[in-house]
């Protein structure tokens, strides 16, 4: 595929560095002629495409910093090199403002023009009017299908995700918001102290949904500080009752990484079932 880089670059020498970032692929730092970019080679079918359409859409926000894309395939994505540094002393308040800038876009469903991926996984974005229709058939049970394929679905985990079809409109009351555009990916893994130490949003897993999606997940696995939260509720508040909601969502992802990484999850994917059912 090397040969694709260069022919994209324009550049006869390629000078290779592999750099870490590659929890869905290998990715590299290239210098071409004067340019310095970021290569990254996907194994998933057309995720690299489908990561740059997802870069494309956070760009209609303003006020958000993401990688340029330079040029991509199917199976690899061309991106402006961001030098890493420091953060910034007031990082997690841009970050914060950032997300509240991307989570302003709307949409009038559910979704997004395509398919793409949650990390590795596939990522059902059918369009679809009511929110607890498309969260529970495309993310919930589309990950149970996935977890019959690979092994780890039990008939506990099946029965517990079945009962929660229908308590799902009652968790959900009061919460109703229109669809907005979320990272859909947003861990500490995805975000990045570019230069002057500037936070960037990067490797999103974009649909329009409900924006507790994202600040769910921030929760699952630390990396946000206390300014981070603020900020976003002072700038664009939740809807009141979202504690009682925030496993809700964070399940779709300990789903995902029992799919992704095993049965080591699956103790804390039945954990946050039972706090619902």
């Amino acid at each position: 595929m090397w040969s694709d880089i260069q022919q994209a670059l324009q550049c006869d020498t390629l000078k290779i560095r592999p750099v870490s970032g590659g929890c869905t692929g290998q990715t590299f730092q290239v210098f071409a002629n004067d340019k310095t970019v970021f290569v990254k080679f996907t194994e998933q079918p057309h995720a690299a495409r489908c990561e740059a359409h997802g870069l494309q859409a956070c760009a209609q926000a303003t006020g958000v910093n993401l990688p340029g894309i330079v040029a991509y395939d199917d199976q690899w994505l061309i991106l402006a090199y961001l030098d890493p540094a420091p953060k910034a002393e007031d990082f997690f308040a841009q970050l914060a403002t950032q997300l509240v800038h991307l989570h302003r876009v709307q949409h009038s469903q559910y979704g997004f023009d395509e398919d793409n991926y949650c990390g590795v996984s596939p990522q059902c974005n059918t369009w679809c009017g009511e929110w607890a229709h498309f969260f529970y058939e495309h993310r919930l049970v589309f990950q149970l299908k996935l977890a019959e394929q690979n092994g780890h679905a039990t008939t506990e985990l099946r029965r517990a995700v079945g009962k929660l079809e229908n308590k799902l409109e009652s968790i959900l009351l009061g919460s109703t918001e229109p669809p907005r555009l979320l990272h859909g990916d947003l861990w500490f893994g995805n975000y990045h102290a570019g230069p002057d130490g500037q936070p960037y949003l990067i490797d999103p897993a974009v649909y329009y949904g409900h924006r507790e999606a994202d600040l769910a997940l921030t929760r699952l696995f630390g990396g946000f500080d206390e300014s981070f939260y603020q900020t976003y509720q002072a700038l664009m508040p939740l809807p009141e009752g979202y504690a009682t909601r925030e496993r809700l969502y964070q399940l779709y992802h300990i789903l995902n990484h029992l799919n992704i990484l095993g049965a080591e999850y699956y103790p804390q994917a039945m954990s946050l079932l039972g706090y619902y059912v």
